[in-house]
């Protein structure tokens, strides 16, 4: 059977909505499929533009086969620097089954950040 790329099936908020405040966890769950039925891997990148913001992230494989993937994400409450009220990126996933005569699938989902008062 000729090689077929993985494909992302979903990526769902479990709250139903991408956007998420400062100091506040966003969980997404991640649906992969693949024909040939390789064990597959997935990659979370964040856009350039929010590199030096203060985040922590955790990616779960829930599945041998990969198929399934939790991604939690934590915004510290520095992310949104003032005098904004919200900050959105992109957030890409690659999803790759390692053969390397096909290419790797990637998907692009929009985070949105509230800004949350610290109390003085």
């Amino acid at each position: 059977q000729q090689s077929v790329p993985p494909t992302i099936v979903s990526v769902e908020s479990v709250t139903g909505s991408n956007t998420v405040s400062e100091d506040k966890q966003l969980t997404l769950k991640i649906t992969l499929s693949d024909v040939n039925n390789d064990v597959l891997t997935l990659t979370p990148e964040v856009e350039q533009s929010v590199n030096n913001h203060a985040m922590s992230f955790k990616l779960t494989k829930e599945n041998v086969e990969g198929t399934q993937w939790t991604f939690e994400f934590v915004p510290e409450f520095t992310f949104v620097q003032h005098p904004s009220l919200t900050k959105q990126f992109n957030l890409v996933f690659t999803a790759s089954d390692g053969d390397s005569w096909t290419a790797d699938t990637s998907g692009t989902v929009t985070i949105n950040v509230n800004d949350k008062n610290q109390l003085p």
